[in-house]
């Protein structure tokens, strides 16, 4: 079926016909312009990514719809990723330990739309199934779905509008291709694009361990993300952070192992009535994790915290991100050869930060709340301890964070730090 699934539309709810302007589009990776021909097709990936997070900290969560190989190429090589369409589904109830699900729907269970998101992901067997369907001319997106550990059905729209008007080429919020370094083969290329950087979330999630639905009416994130990238032997590193309120701060952080062009912070805020962009790249971005910990599930030394700090055009921004053991929970897979070596730990941390005029440091903006974030890589071959997971994890650092011991400080205090 997925050979067919380029020329199919999603047929639950509205037909999209392909002169109708959407939002999103269709899958990047389905289009006709797609080089279907090049010898690394079969690790092609794409994934719309959804964060959620309850404003009364119900459930906080993600929801990932995946789509690998399409063509089914690549012979004993396509062996290494898993073809068709796959779910990632997690979260946190109130609290709680996090759950984490992921399912690969294969070819024969996977339809996806080539002129929008729609995409629909069942398996008979199981019972498991997942949906995405565009609304309202691709404004809305309907996510509905069910899986070992939950059933959701949620409507994601974007807010904050203002991050996404005008923006300049290759500035923040706008989508970022590496065709150089990314990966270890020649032909790899990945791009990441923020589509919504802040988005309202509304609906339900139902806990199928306790039989526990909870309301969810909050805030999220969109990531669109595709290209030919051989994931499991690299990684990344990645936080969102927004504010509550609609236009409140919003920043996201992408920092790709092997990749530089990859690696940046994505800012944007309101102060006296004016929108401030801003992106910090490798060069005016710092970034530390300073505690590790050795996880069994994703047997690999896993990041406890996150200190950032960035200064460009003015501005210094300041963040320490804490991830406590309960909020975090590994995605994993034995599908096939690629799965089984990696792992996407999920985090579901807090953060505490501020952004001060580099001038005169003024603090203009101090932000604190729920987080959301990844942490990828390949797994280990032999358990550390966590001082070793310490020493193995400074690779993962870009320069020094000096040392704050209250990021939310009053405007004396942030002085004489500077």
């Amino acid at each position: 079926m997925i050979r067919q699934m380029a020329a199919m539309i999603f047929s639950f709810g509205i037909l999209a016909s392909a002169n109708v302007s959407l939002a999103s589009g269709g899958w990047n990776i389905l289009q006709d312009s797609w080089d279907k021909e090049h010898f690394l097709d079969f690790v092609t990936i794409e994934w719309e990514y959804f964060m959620i997070h309850d404003n009364q900290g119900r459930f906080n969560g993600v929801v990932g719809y995946v789509l690998t190989n399409p063509r089914l190429n690549g012979g004993a090589l396509g062996m290494v990723v898993p073809e068709g369409g796959n779910v990632a589904v997690g979260g946190q109830f109130n609290g709680d330990k996090a759950i984490g699900n992921y399912i690969n729907f294969g070819g024969e269970g996977t339809v996806a739309s080539q002129d929008s998101k729609n995409i629909s992901l069942k398996d008979e067997g199981s019972g498991v199934w997942a949906t995405m369907e565009e609304l309202e001319g691709g404004g809305l997106l309907k996510l509905k779905g069910q899986s070992e550990d939950f059933v959701w059905d949620l409507d994601v729209r974007q807010s904050f509008q203002a991050l996404m008007d005008n923006r300049e080429k290759h500035g923040p919020f706008t989508a970022t291709t590496d065709a150089k370094t990314v990966g270890y083969l020649p032909g790899e290329r990945w791009t990441v694009d923020a589509l919504w950087p802040k988005t309202k979330v509304q609906g339900w999630v139902i806990n199928r361990r306790t039989g526990e639905k909870v309301q969810v009416d909050g805030k999220g994130y969109r990531e669109n993300s595709w290209g030919r990238y051989l994931l499991s032997v690299d990684g990344w590193d990645f936080l969102v952070f927004s504010e509550d309120e609609d236009t409140g701060l919003t920043f996201v952080v992408q920092t790709y192992h092997k990749s530089k062009k990859l690696d940046f912070l994505d800012l944007g805020f309101i102060h006296n009535d004016r929108l401030k962009r801003v992106r910090f790249d490798s060069e005016t971005l710092s970034w530390e994790h300073r505690k590790w910990k050795w996880n069994d599930k994703s047997h690999q030394c896993i990041p406890q915290d996150w200190h950032l700090r960035g200064e460009k055009d003015g501005l210094i921004l300041e963040a320490e991100v804490h991830i406590d053991t309960n909020g975090q929970e590994p995605f994993l897979s034995n599908k096939k050869l690629g799965t089984k070596i990696f792992f996407i730990h999920e985090q579901y941390p807090t953060v505490e930060g501020r952004v001060l005029d580099s001038r005169s440091g003024k603090v203009l903006k101090t932000f604190k709340g729920r987080a959301g974030g990844e942490f990828a890589y390949r797994k280990g071959l032999f358990k550390s301890s966590d001082s070793e997971c310490a020493k193995w994890g400074a690779k993962f650092s870009n320069g020094t964070v000096p040392v704050t011991k209250n990021v939310a400080a009053s405007k004396d205090a942030v002085k004489s730090v500077l």
